[in-house]
């Protein structure tokens, strides 16, 4: 799936993209992620790591993406 979205970053910048992947929440289902843990953690390659409550990662736009503007 890919979607448009305004990407806003903790570092105070933002901007929006085209972002493809697979959503969060069917990512969590298929691995059998606990539905009922209050939050997700995610480690990248790079070492930055992010929580999201559960209910944005459930969200239909959560994304885990793996290209941008068809790149990977």
């Amino acid at each position: 799936m890919t979607q448009n979205t305004r990407h806003v970053c903790v570092e105070r910048w933002d901007g929006t993209g085209n972002f493809g992947g697979v959503r969060l929440s069917d990512f969590l289902k298929t691995i059998g992620a606990d539905p009922n843990a209050r939050f997700v953690t995610v480690e990248c390659a790079d070492d930055y790591y992010e929580s999201l409550d559960m209910a944005t990662a459930m969200h239909p736009q959560s994304l885990l993406c793996y290209e941008m503007y068809g790149q990977r």
